[in-house]
């Protein structure tokens, strides 16, 4: 794997991770109410 495919790869779970984490904080200061919006931004 070239080194510009593994940064690429590794800058995408970040931005899952991070996403995956601002939507479960969203969503436990919601009360629990899933927003169908947020799965769009995946």
């Amino acid at each position: 794997v070239e080194d510009k495919e593994k940064q690429s790869l590794f800058l995408r779970l970040g931005k899952t991770r991070d996403f995956l984490t601002g939507g479960l904080q969203s969503v436990i200061s919601r009360g629990g109410e899933v927003d169908a919006g947020m799965l769009d931004d995946i």
